[in-house]
């Protein structure tokens, strides 16, 4: 599979669902010069409302790629614009970066954990009528 088409696609409907639309979203498949560990990234302008949001399957090769796990890696960076504005606010009141990087991460975990709960009882129930 192109686990990065798929990524970007899963990143694309995650913007719609969270409605991020005022948001210029750009993709890349190169890893983060700042982070090579990590195989998603995003790096945004807030004031601009322009992002990158990276994603490198092949950065550790001993991940074995699934589609939950995709999804889970771009509603993740998804949910970092959904935060920015936040997190923006939180830095210009002199906050330090760590302790912000760990309630923005925290928070994100926990929509995430919801978001794709939801999903797939959203899913689970459409094909339940579906078979009806």
């Amino acid at each position: 599979m192109d686990w990065f088409s798929y990524f970007v696609s899963r990143c694309e409907y995650w913007k719609q669902k969270l409605g991020l639309t005022d948001w210029f979203v750009t993709y890349s498949d190169k890893s983060d010069p700042d982070n090579q560990e990590d195989p998603a990234y995003c790096r945004y302008i807030i004031h601009n409302k322009i992002a990158v949001i990276g994603f490198v399957p092949h950065l550790d090769n001993s991940w074995e790629w699934t589609q939950e796990l995709v999804d889970r890696y771009a509603l993740h960076e998804m949910l970092h614009l959904a935060v920015a504005e936040l997190i923006a606010l939180i830095e210009r009141r002199s906050y330090n970066e760590v302790d912000c990087n760990i309630i923005e991460h925290s928070l994100i975990r926990r929509l995430e954990n919801c978001l794709l709960e939801f999903e797939r009882d959203e899913t689970r129930s459409s094909n339940i009528h579906q078979e009806s």
